[in-house]
């Protein structure tokens, strides 16, 4: 496969290592990957594989690593955090394992959360909001917190979040 602009990332040579010396455990060797935009990607392995960690790398959400990641053509090495924030909201989606929901607010609001991060008006986020509420089916649980939904419709407002 060549190296297009349709690549939204791009790693080369990836390499992340936890602990020192003695207990120092390579987790990722030379990971080599590209993932164009639309393309569905699944990362499959073993517990303690290395799966988290290769996710929270490209999310952003882990600096320490060595190589080269790439997302939607910027180096994460190198990038604030203000400008990671601003890179994972306009260009990846994340639905965590444990869903990462605000407990004290409602459904809507959760989905809302990447509005205070972007440019889009107000009246708009929650507009787009309130749709992908709608399309997780849970329109009858949008103003509910997360603590009165069961894990399935956690889930989906994680996913509908990530969607935003």
């Amino acid at each position: 496969m060549s190296e297009t602009s349709r690549d939204v990332v791009r790693i080369r040579a990836l390499n992340k290592y936890y602990g020192r010396g003695k207990t120092r455990n390579h987790v990722l060797k030379d990971v080599n990957l590209r993932i164009s935009a639309g393309e569905i990607v699944s990362i499959i392995g073993t517990s303690g594989s290395g799966k988290t960690t290769l996710l929270n790398i490209i999310g952003g959400l882990d600096g320490d690593f060595e190589g080269v990641v790439e997302i939607a053509s910027q180096n994460l090495h190198g990038l604030s955090d203000r400008q990671l924030s601003r890179l994972r909201n306009r260009t990846l989606g994340f639905v965590f394992q444990t869903f990462n929901l605000l407990p004290h607010v409602s459904c809507l609001e959760n989905v809302m959360v990447p509005a205070y991060f972007s440019d889009i008006p107000w009246g708009r986020s929650r507009e787009r909001a309130e749709e992908l509420v709608r399309m997780v089916g849970l329109e009858e649980k949008m103003h509910e917190r997360p603590t009165e939904l069961s894990g399935g419709q956690r889930q989906r407002v994680a996913i509908a979040r990530a969607m935003f």
